[in-house]
């Protein structure tokens, strides 16, 4: 009887110890997932120019002739019917937030190539990838083209917090809009008054 006795207490701490167990495996668990939702990105995407296309930036599409490296996000455009998926920048760095121009001829996007982050412009095939941005800044974002194709507006803290510049097309006349104390974020160009 003390046997049995003693064998049944060994048995309480044990079940005890395991349901410890399998509940902390269970939050860890939770948490993980917890975590990973909390910094699952957001996709990005343009609306398409004339081109009829869409741009993307993405670090999970797959599919033929997709190429993303490990920590990734490089920029796709695709039909509006979802064929014709096109990888348009294949690099080691972080490609994103694309905008077609008006004509769907160019795609302007943020890149930090090079440890050097900034806005660059490419054609909508994905070639002649050039940086247009200039001065220092830790922070290049939401570039965007005019209704006439012939500048881009973003933000940067290129001068200690946010504001929101425009420049030309080829990066030159960058003018600082806003030029105050708050942070000014993600500009937006209102159309045409003969696009109504």
């Amino acid at each position: 009887m003390t046997r049995q006795a003693t064998s049944q207490k060994s048995e309480g701490p044990s079940k005890k110890r395991n349901a410890v167990i399998a509940s902390l495996a269970l939050g860890a668990a939770l948490g993980a997932m917890v975590t990973l939702a909390g910094t699952a990105r957001e996709a990005y995407a343009t609306f398409p120019g004339e081109n009829g296309r869409i741009a993307f930036d993405s670090n999970l599409a797959t599919g033929e002739g997709v190429n993303i490296p490990e920590k990734g996000i490089e920029i796709f455009s695709i039909n509006l019917d979802g064929t014709g998926l096109e990888q348009l920048t294949h690099n080691v760095a972080r490609d994103f937030q694309p905008d077609f121009s008006p004509d769907g001829g160019k795609c302007s996007f943020v890149s930090d190539r090079d440890f050097s982050p900034g806005i660059f412009t490419m054609n909508a095939d994905g070639t002649n990838q050039k940086k247009r941005s200039r001065g220092p800044a830790m922070v290049f974002a939401t570039p965007g083209f005019s209704p006439d194709g012939s500048r881009i507006a973003f933000h940067t803290n290129r001068d200690g917090n946010f504001e929101i510049y425009k420049m030309r097309t080829d990066g030159t006349g960058q003018v600082n809009l806003t030029n105050n104390p708050a942070a000014d974020f993600t500009p937006d160009w209102q159309p045409l008054k003969s696009q109504y």
